[in-house]
């Protein structure tokens, strides 16, 4: 589709990007969550897609938009049921094992269940996720799967929505 990877230098991002007429440039990006992997919950990455006149950009600009912002009923439907897959697997670590992954007494009785339990409940997509659309994974076989998802999902959104003004959906205007 013409895309090249562009370096980003935080490290926090996969980046690819391509030249759009007007002097632009279109960029995707899938962005990895800044805490790290997880034995009980996995990890997390978001994709987001911009249009600016600076190559690579995955700032909030005046075109952005998130995973969410761009995919239809059928394509909600269709990741939720991915992600409920994947939280179906996650589960709370007991305090021995919370313990011994960090060298330290580090589990609490009141928070850690409770973040872990939080972590374990079923996502809905008819609605927003507080903190947008993360994409968990716990294993090389979910990401497998998401990236089959998204080298499909990628190529449609970008057809469709291809003189869509990205803006929008407000994140940068």
């Amino acid at each position: 589709m013409g895309f090249e990877p562009f370096k980003d230098p935080s490290g926090l991002f996969l980046v690819w990007t391509r030249p759009r007429k007007g002097r632009k440039f279109e960029t995707v990006a899938c962005q990895a969550d800044k805490w790290e992997w997880d034995p009980w919950q996995g990890w997390r990455f978001q994709v987001l897609m911009t249009r600016d006149r600076q190559r690579g950009n995955v700032a909030l600009c005046r075109e952005f938009a998130e995973m969410w912002d761009l995919v239809t009923a059928d394509e909600k439907r269709e990741v939720e049921a991915m992600q409920n897959a994947v939280i179906a697997r996650c589960r709370v670590p007991t305090e021995e094992e919370y313990n011994a992954h960090f060298g330290f007494p580090a589990y609490t009785k009141t928070g850690t269940p409770r973040v872990y339990r939080e972590a374990c409940e079923p996502v809905d997509l008819s609605r927003r996720p507080f903190a947008g659309l993360w994409l968990r994974f716990l294993d090389v076989g979910d990401l497998k799967k998401w990236a089959v998802m998204l080298s499909a999902w990628i190529p449609r959104v970008l057809e469709r929505d291809v003189e869509a003004d990205w803006s929008k959906f407000a994140h940068g205007s």
